[in-house]
Order: C-alpha cells, then structure tokens, then sequence
C-alpha cells in the first residue's frame, strides 16, 4: 500500500513535456548546473585564436592581405554570441563596414528581435511594427543544424528538455506536495470494485478527519477487513529527502551528457579509475569543442565571401580555422612528446637496419 502511495505522490506531481521555446532556453541556460557546463565550452573554443587561412601554401602573399583586413575584429567576443545559436536555434549580427568596404565589426542582435516569417519564409528584424529583411551582404545569421523541416536550426536542448523539466520538478516535489496535503497527510484504502461514486463518499467522509486531502490506495476488500483499522497517516517529514536529491541528481547528470558529451560528466569518476576516466572525459569533451569549433568556422565563412565580392579572389581558396593557444608549459609538454615520438621511430629504423635492410635517406625522412 505503501509503495502505491508514494507511486502515486510522484505521478501527480510530474512535469509534462514541452515544446521547446525561447522561454524553456532561458531558464534551461540560467540553470547552476548548466550554465557551468556550458562556460566551459565556451571558453574552450572562445580562447582559441582565430584568423583565415590559404589552403594552398603558394597563396601567402594573399593570405597575409586577408587577415590585415581582419585582424581589427574582436572575434572572441563575437564567438560568445554566435555560439547561442546551438541554444536558440540561430545567432545574427549586423556586419559594419570600413570606408574602403572591408569589415570593421560585427555587432550582435539580440534573439527576441530576429523573426522568421513563415508566410514569405524570409528572415528579418522585427521590432515592435518595423520589420527589416537580413540581407547576406549586412547581416550574418547562423543556423545551428539547418535541414529543410528546420528552417529556423535545431536546439541542443530539444533532446533533453524534460530532463530538465523533471530537474526542477524534484526540486520544488516536497513542498509541492507540503501546500497540497499539509504536513500530515491521510491514507485509506477503498475496494478495487467499489464505483466512482461510492469512492467519492468515502474520500469525503475521510477528509472531514482533519479537512485535508488524503490519497486513496486500491486494495482487496474481504469480509474481515475493517476500515477503521486501516486509514494511517504519513508525516512530511517521513518522505526522505535524499530521494527527491537523488532523482534530480539523475536529471542533472543526464543534462550534462547532453552537453559535454555523451558519456561524460562534470567529476572525474569519485576517485575509482580517476585517471583514466579522467582522460576519457577529456577525449570526449575536445570532441566537443571541436565540433563546436567547426560550427563556428562554417559560420564565419560567409565573411569570406563577403570580403572576395570587393577586393577579388576566390573564398573557396581561404576558410577560417581556430587555433588552439598553448602555454609555455604545454608547449614544452608536447615538444617533449615529439622528441620521445622521433626517438622511438629511431629505434624502430635502427632495429630494421640490424636486419639487413638498406634505409634510403628519403624513406628515413618519411617515416620521421
């Protein structure tokens, strides 16, 4: 009976499922456990630099004109923004221009005043009756996982926004429950053949006990069943706590695989295996970021395009990349790497060669 009454406090008190909207992204995003999660995304790919490249190494000379012309944009900061696209569904700036055409920033637009209009299926800024169209050539919308029955990008969130639902349901269950039944609430049993109506009576002469609402259990009535015998009554305080924790902690770890990853987590295994599992989140987090990074990238080649209309050559030779900045320790770190890589590929030759092979200076140079 017991366990039908707590099945029945949970059910009673469950979220529905939603669909995704700007409201639901806001709260989701504003969320402790979330927002540090995503934080550390963003400064991953944020504090990575950020200029074109040629992709043939014969057009440097080009190469070096097309980032001078860059190189006054704070693309950190506009990295923060566009990135909200993965959140919303789509980022837009409007692109600012230099005297001699050439970009000189990139201003973000706030995502309650960009509007898809689902009759001309244009993009535009709407605020309050004004509407302007988003033009390729001043604005610069990103879409996060475009296809043709999402026009408007696709939300990380919308695969785990019950998950989200359910968190903050577990959060405010208990007093929830507490503002429904008081402190003490009444539990009776009533016969599984009884009707609707007869049901009804007997919740009613229940509550007038202490004029609060009671949960009813379906139980087998016999001939020696005495009802008097059965009505108990559950403390507040007797629903432990840690149950409701529990159940959100489930919630919150579900939140965060969806975010950084989809085995990982924010801590490092409880010491159990901590290194490697360690690592293993480390893996899948730079998976991450890396995806996210390309996003990014994809994005920002419109500007590419932009900047070929007026000074003339062809985008499709250049793409932006985000590199990742190393310290001095790193640096050290990897350079180290290298020389133990290079030492044990010297190895390797020195044992071929023991054997009888002759090693050409080219294949040497090869192999290292």
């Amino acid at each position: 009976m017991f366990a039908s009454i707590v099945t029945q406090l949970f059910s009673e008190k469950n979220g529905t499922l939603e669909t995704i909207s700007s409201d639901i992204v806001n709260k989701i995003i504003t969320d402790i456990d979330i927002a540090s999660a995503l934080q550390k995304l963003e400064r991953a790919v944020a504090g990575r630099k950020i200029l074109p490249y040629a992709k043939n190494p014969d057009m440097s000379d080009l190469e070096k004109e097309i980032q001078q012309r860059f190189s006054g944009i704070k693309f950190n900061r506009i990295i923060n923004h566009l990135i909200t696209a993965r959140y919303f569904g789509y980022s837009c700036f409007e692109i600012v221009y230099n005297e001699d055409f050439s970009i000189d920033t990139l201003i973000p637009i706030p995502y309650d005043y960009i509007n898809y209009d689902t009759r001309t299926k244009e993009w535009e800024i709407k605020v309050g009756s004004n509407k302007t169209p988003l033009t390729r050539e001043k604005f610069l919308l990103c879409i996060h996982k475009w296809n043709p029955a999402k026009v408007m990008g696709t939300s990380i969130f919308e695969c785990c926004q019950q998950a989200f639902l359910d968190k903050s349901m577990f959060q405010r269950q208990l007093r929830e429950i507490a503002e429904k039944y008081g402190d003490l609430i009444v539990i009776y049993p009533y016969d599984v053949t009884m009707e609707e109506k007869e049901r009804e009576v007997l919740r009613k002469s229940v509550e007038n006990i202490r004029g609060a609402s009671s949960i009813g259990a379906p139980v087998n009535f016999d001939d020696e069943f005495d009802l008097k015998k059965v009505i108990d009554f559950i403390k507040l305080s007797d629903l432990d706590p840690s149950i409701y924790t529990e159940l959100e902690n489930r919630e919150k770890e579900k939140l965060i695989q969806n975010i950084l990853g989809s085995t990982l987590t924010m801590d490092n295994g409880g010491g159990a295996g901590s290194y490697s599992l360690g690592q293993v989140h480390q893996d899948g987090f730079e998976q991450v970021v890396e995806e996210i990074c390309k996003f990014v990238t994809d994005s920002l080649f419109q500007l590419l395009e932009i900047d070929s209309m007026f000074f003339g050559y062809n985008p499709k030779d250049f793409e932006f990349t985000l590199e990742k900045i190393f310290t001095e320790e790193e640096k050290i770190a990897r350079e180290k790497q290298q020389e133990e890589l290079k030492t044990v590929k010297l190895d390797n030759l020195q044992k071929l060669s023991s054997t009888g092979y002759k090693v050409t200076t080219e294949y040497i140079s090869e192999h290292l």
